[in-house]
């Protein structure tokens, strides 16, 4: 049962990235993968996020506690870099909360703001790495 637990995670995250780099459209489309930590703190369990950009629209998965309390994420960026996402929990103690924030191209980082995430509430930095997936210009 940990065994299978363990793999949906990884499962969601092999999906995700098949379908956003099919959505990306022939030879000219690329996709952004990108995560945060979220540090445990006293009385306060932490938790990472993983997703995918293809275009505006953002996608991936979070995790608290190895990978036994998971939420999706999903969300959006606008022509101005500005981003919202949130997170919905598949698993009872998943990862709740909405991040917004605008993302530094050139830096390859975004910084935004968690909210509604009760004791992680606060500022945020993400990393973004460009992966280029159908060979044509990703810059």
């Amino acid at each position: 049962m940990n065994v299978q637990k363990s793999l949906i995670p990884a499962a969601m995250m092999m999906a995700s990235a098949l379908v956003l780099s099919a959505c990306a459209g022939g030879n000219s489309g690329y996709v952004v993968d990108g995560y945060a930590n979220f540090r445990d703190k006293p009385g306060c369990p932490g938790f990472s996020v993983h997703f995918a950009r293809t275009g505006n629209v953002l996608n991936g998965t979070a995790m608290r506690d190895g990978v036994d309390k998971v939420s999706t994420l999903s969300g959006s960026v606008d022509a101005l870099n500005r981003f919202q996402a949130s997170l919905t929990p598949v698993d009872a103690g998943g990862p709740t909360g909405k991040i917004s924030g605008v993302i530094a191209p050139a830096a390859g980082t975004a910084t935004g703001t968690i909210t509604d995430a009760g004791c992680n509430n606060g500022p945020v930095q993400l990393r973004f790495m460009p992966r280029n997936v159908g060979g044509g210009n990703a810059g």
